[in-house]
């Protein structure tokens, strides 16, 4: 299947780091954009996936194990396939998880218990950072800038791919 007509970005950081809300203003800045959150793909509280941390009496969701991949893979190459099948414009698939902004605006359900962020999120964030640390395909943002800034500096990155893809289809 050919899908020169989609544009791929994926947007990462620690939890709670801005990676929805950076997300969901870039689909609303590109009209033929869709988009993917990993946090709709956690497993329900109760799933044997989920690795229960005793000292802090709850789950460890900063793992691959705490979400369902499978179906997310599958939801985005489907979304994928029948976006390919479409005229010649260019689309964007965003893609947003865990792997950039502030730590204490984000309300999740079930809460962060008390430490989950210092001994568990940013751990896994920095074990995570250092896996992906040597591909050259991946641009690093500082999470010390203001989002303003930030969005700008990707929506303008993104629409120079956008401007490229759209040319190389002609």
């Amino acid at each position: 299947m050919n899908r020169k007509n989609i544009l791929s970005v994926g947007i990462s950081g620690a939890t709670n780091s801005g990676k929805s809300s950076l997300t969901k203003k870039l689909a609303e800045y590109f009209p033929n954009s869709t988009s993917f959150c990993q946090d709709d793909y956690f497993r329900k509280v109760g799933s044997k996936n989920l690795e229960l941390i005793p000292e802090l009496d709850c789950y460890n969701w900063d793992v691959l194990s705490a979400l369902d991949t499978d179906k997310m893979v599958t939801d985005i190459n489907q979304q994928a396939s029948s976006l390919a099948q479409t005229d010649k414009t260019v689309h964007l698939l965003l893609v947003d998880g865990f792997l950039i902004f502030n730590h204490s605006n984000r309300v999740y359900d079930p809460p962060d218990c008390d430490g989950y962020f210092e001994k568990i999120a940013w751990p896994y964030y920095l074990k995570n950072l250092e896996a992906i640390s040597d591909q050259k395909d991946i641009v690093y943002h500082d999470s010390d800038s203001n989002f303003l800034q930030i969005f700008e500096t990707i929506k303008d990155d993104i629409a120079n791919l956008l401007n490229t893809k759209e040319r190389d289809l002609c």
